[in-house]
């Protein structure tokens, strides 16, 4: 690949307060000869209530393999992304780990405002998005800071023509909480 075709396929991303600037792949997953098995639709956000990612996962990894008009991913994880990138097959979906461990591609559990920095500037070119992890951003956080920052991507997505899913243990919220996230997602059944 030449420089100039290199530099396209990069999206810089926003100064995230650390020095560093981290760069995310606009290049498309491979597309593979398999049937759509979740409609959804560009500009909505989905809930999964589920422990663990695999549904998740799963939908993130048919979305982007199947034809169905998203390209381009963005992961947040817990796992380490190497993991679910060869178990997955997702080469050039972008990975970024939530973890206290140094690293380019990383981002501390307290720091919902990378979150929404490195996301502000994914959507700009549509996509999904998937977040693996909500447990831990609240108990580094508080319920009611990550709720914010939810909404705030969901308002980014439904402008934007993007696709935002999210997972989330149902044992460790409140029905109170429950009843907060689904009012404004879409809810995927397991």
């Amino acid at each position: 690949m030449g420089y100039g075709m290199m530099l396209r396929n990069i999206l810089p991303l926003a100064f995230l307060g650390t020095g560093t600037v981290m760069k995310l792949s606009r290049r498309k997953e491979e597309k593979l000869p398999i049937i759509p098995q979740y409609n959804l639709k560009k500009g909505e956000t989905y809930l999964i209530f589920e422990k663990g990612h695999d549904i998740g996962l799963d939908i993130l990894f048919n979305v982007l393999k199947a034809s169905q008009g998203i390209d381009y991913g963005l992961c947040f994880t817990r796992e380490n992304p190497e993991r679910i990138r060869k178990k997955y097959d997702l080469i050039n979906t972008n990975f970024v780990w939530l973890t206290r461990r140094r690293g380019e591609r990383n981002i501390p559990p307290d720091t919902l405002n990378r979150v929404a920095a490195v996301v502000r500037e994914f959507v700009k070119g549509g996509g999904i998005i998937y977040i693996d992890g909500i447990e831990y951003l609240i108990s580094n956080n508080d319920f009611l800071a990550v709720k914010s920052l939810l909404d705030h991507l969901s308002d980014m997505v439904a402008t934007s023509g993007a696709i935002l899913v999210y997972s989330v243990d149902p044992d460790i919220l409140d029905d109170k909480e429950k009843a907060l996230l689904e009012r404004f997602a879409s809810i995927i059944s397991i």
